[in-house]
């Protein structure tokens, strides 16, 4: 089937990320024709034609803060901070509604309806390929989104949604931010970040939502660590990892690799590699052989199993709407 994409890129001179800014040697220079014959190549590799649209129009410097909702941030004590947090927070459902903005259009065009759409950050690695949602009954008539890092809402970096919960989940967070926020705080969620946020807007609109496990849904934050992106690491720390084994998929070569492919700043964060081994081996290796447990032995593992990330190389970038 077709796969139409599209990447809403606000420029900006540095790469930013939430919680520090530490992407060595992975500040992006890539142009919008590269990143055309990047995706057009991942869509031909699955037999799929497709548009591609690179948005790259200016994020709203100062877009509309309310106040209840910066106040009740979970994050920083200062309010300066506080402020840019939620400017960032109400850039992202802009960009949401940047890529439904092109979905319609597209939609329209083509003469024939979305199925399904795949929202993806642009820091999002799959650990093997995604199950078709047009094969998976998980998909139909609900947003599904990853059981973990939800943080009291919905874990808002990965979803797969039924085509007809488009415009409720990528255009009513901006629309509702602006022009139905009291209704949003009487949706029964304790505001205080996105997660929460996106969580009342599907209540407020009355949309399904299903929670799977990391099988279904088997993608991880992942950052690249050269210019062109041909390598990426994954930071394995609680806050981006999850805080529980249910967060990686089950088959332990995939969590090997996963522990192997870690992040080199990640040996001197707060956790110890004693909990890194453990979250990302949890099922696969007994608790006493965690120390002698080393990276050399993937190579083994791999002669014995199938190759590559479990069943295959996990493909997408940006959002897709699939018809």
């Amino acid at each position: 089937f077709d796969i139409d994409v599209v990447l809403a890129l606000g420029p900006r001179s540095r790469v930013h990320y939430v919680n520090k800014d530490t992407d060595s040697g992975g500040r992006k220079d890539w142009t919008p024709r590269e990143l055309r014959q990047r995706v057009s190549a991942a869509q031909s590799a699955v037999n799929s034609s497709g548009t591609v649209v690179i948005d790259s129009e200016a994020q709203d410097k100062d877009p509309l803060l309310h106040f209840s909702y910066v106040a009740a941030g979970d994050k920083y004590n200062n309010i300066a901070a506080k402020d840019e947090r939620v400017r960032s927070h109400v850039r992202q459902w802009r960009a949401l509604w940047l890529c439904y903005r092109h979905f319609a259009r597209l939609e329209a065009a083509g003469g024939s309806p979305y199925r399904v759409f795949l929202k993806l950050r642009d820091d999002s690695l799959f650990l093997r390929d995604l199950l078709s949602p047009r094969k998976v009954a998980v998909w139909r008539r609900a947003v599904v989104v990853k059981n973990c890092n939800a943080f009291e809402g919905l874990n808002d970096k990965v979803a797969v949604l039924d085509a007809a919960a488009g415009a409720s989940f990528f255009a009513q967070p901006l629309l509702d931010w602006y022009f139905n926020y009291s209704a949003v705080m009487h949706a029964g969620v304790s505001l205080k970040n996105p997660e929460t946020y996106l969580l009342a807007i599907m209540k407020l609109h009355r949309v399904r939502v299903r929670r799977v496990e990391a099988d279904l849904l088997p993608a991880v934050t992942s950052r690249v660590i050269n210019n062109k992106a041909t390598a990426t690491c994954i930071p394995i720390q609680r806050p981006k990892i999850g805080y529980g084994g249910h967060c990686l998929p089950q088959d332990c070569l995939i969590r090997k690799r996963v522990f192997c492919s870690r992040c080199p700043d990640s040996d001197a964060s707060e956790w110890d590699d004693e909990y890194k081994r453990r979250a990302t081996l949890h099922g696969c290796v007994p608790r006493d052989e965690l120390g002698k447990w080393t990276c050399s032995q993937l190579a083994r593992d791999r002669e014995r199993r199938e190759k590559g990330w479990g069943k295959g190389k996990g493909k997408g970038a940006g959002s897709w709407g699939g018809g």
